[in-house]
């Protein structure tokens, strides 16, 4: 009896297995399928394969099945379907389906930005609205430009209607000016850096003694008419370099780059740099000294900056930067007319010198309070100071070796701009809504006095 037992149960065990088969679907890509078999008698199974899952496996009857499929993301108005008759196998969508999936030729898009040296802001940018105003930017990696001199002619090139003064050999400092304004020191500009001020006074003392190196900036933004609204009085517009900053693709970056010229002219520039998805650094230094074509024109210019910056969940972004330059330069003075015409090389002035110390900081904090609200505040601040020494009297009087003057100017700014911007609808149309507040105190300290008899690059009293 326990014999029969034992057979009988083999033998069901045989039928049912003869009656079932194990289905396996697999696929290589990773979009999302609904899966849909059916039997002459009805649905026996249903499944939702997810995004990135590649197969899975059913046990069914040894019947005639009709299989549907169904992509999601894919615009079909039926879903696709064909019949087989169940057993022990494996289906591959893929190579089912092979129409489903078409290689399309390779698109490549590219920002306006970065292939023209210069294009426009956009009417909102960052935290600005520049609607109705004539902007202009220019893209540093696209300029045509000698950056190691940093020479102004070129890398303002494309901007119409700018007077460009070169007033060194170097391009130590900048001098640009616009509807017929004068450029010494690009004084009728408001100069900003990463948006904040960089000029000895914003309003008591605009002059800009100190200009970023081109190989630090990723681009340089000039607005101009109704800017004063947004960033002050001057009657130019505004001036704004954007520095680089650290690529967030989890690599280190390191660029060295040295230039030889005329006139013992020699630039060594280096950056260093490491991003991530939340946090980046950059930092990058520049030394460079050369003389002029004329006699007493030599300089030595460094310059570093560092920039780091550090995300919160997507919603806060912490950022601090830092500027250091330092320049002493020689000054020969200037030619009357007919010195010019006679020899323009002729230097009436050797114990003539100009040295600048510059430092910039900054932090700030941008609040992503909405997809729609975003808050920014920086706090800046400036503590430098300008010295020149040497005989100053008018170019017609000769310096027959009598003590020098000394002129010197200390600036010590601090300040806060906070803007809050948010975009809405109004009946379907598309508004920016822009407040901002500004704290700002600058304190400039002048003198003035007699050196001693000497020669030498010697600012003392």
């Amino acid at each position: 009896m326990r014999i029969l037992l034992v057979i009988l149960f083999l033998v069901l065990a045989l039928i049912s297995g003869a009656q079932n088969a194990m289905v396996t679907f697999k696929k290589s890509n990773v979009y999302r399928v609904e899966l849909n078999v059916q039997t002459e008698n009805g649905t026996v199974f249903q499944k939702t394969m997810k995004e990135g899952a590649r197969e899975f496996s059913i046990s069914t009857v040894r019947d005639q099945h009709v299989f549907k499929v169904k992509y999601y993301g894919f615009d079909m108005d039926t879903l696709v379907t064909f019949t087989f008759k169940a057993k022990d196998t494996t289906i591959d969508l893929d190579k089912t389906f092979p129409e489903i999936f078409n290689m399309l030729d390779e698109v490549n898009v590219t920002d306006a930005g970065s292939v023209f040296s210069k294009v426009n802001l956009k009417q909102v940018d960052g935290f600005a609205i520049y609607a109705g105003k004539k902007t202009e930017v220019i893209n540093i990696a696209n300029t045509k430009a000698n950056l190691a001199t940093n020479n102004g002619r070129q890398v303002f090139a494309k901007i119409a209607g700018l007077n460009i003064w070169e007033s060194d050999a170097g391009g130590i400092q900048l001098g640009i000016g616009g509807r017929g304004l004068s450029p010494n020191r690009t004084s009728n500009f408001n100069t900003r850096q990463n948006g904040y001020d960089i000029s000895a006074d914003a309003l008591g003392y605009p002059e800009s003694y100190y200009s970023p190196v081109p190989d630090f900036v990723e681009r340089i933004e000039v607005v101009r008419g109704a800017s004063s609204l947004q960033y002050g009085t001057q009657f130019g517009g505004l001036v704004n370099f954007k520095m680089r900053r650290a690529k967030q693709d989890n690599r280190f970056h390191a660029t060295l780059k040295g230039t030889m010229g005329s006139f013992d002219f020699m630039n060594a520039t280096g950056s260093l740099s490491y991003g991530k998805q939340k946090f980046g650094v950059y930092v990058a230094g520049q030394f460079k000294k050369g003389n002029g074509f004329r006699d007493c024109t030599g300089f030595t210019n460094q310059s570093a900056y560092l920039n780091v910056f550090y995300n919160i969940k997507r919603r806060i972004t912490l950022g601090a930067d830092f500027t250091k330059m330092y320049y002493l330069a020689q000054q020969p003075g200037g030619l009357t007319d007919n010195l010019f015409r006679t020899n323009m090389d002729t230097v009436l002035r050797t114990r003539n010198w100009f040295e600048v110390n510059w430092n910039l900081a900054a932090v700030y904090a941008d609040f992503y309070i909405t997809e729609k609200t975003k808050l920014n505040t920086r706090f800046f601040g400036l503590i430098s100071d300008r010295s020149n020494v040497g005989y100053l009297g008018q170019i017609q009087r000769p310096d027959l070796g009598q003590p020098r003057e000394v002129m010197g100017g200390e600036f010590r700014n601090a300040g806060n701009e906070t803007r809050l911007l948010a975009n809405y609808k109004v009946l379907n149309n598309a508004h920016t809504f822009l407040i901002g507040t500004r704290v700002y105190r600058g304190q400039t300290t002048a003198l003035q006095g007699l050196a001693k008899t000497q020669n030498g690059a010697d600012f003392s009293y």
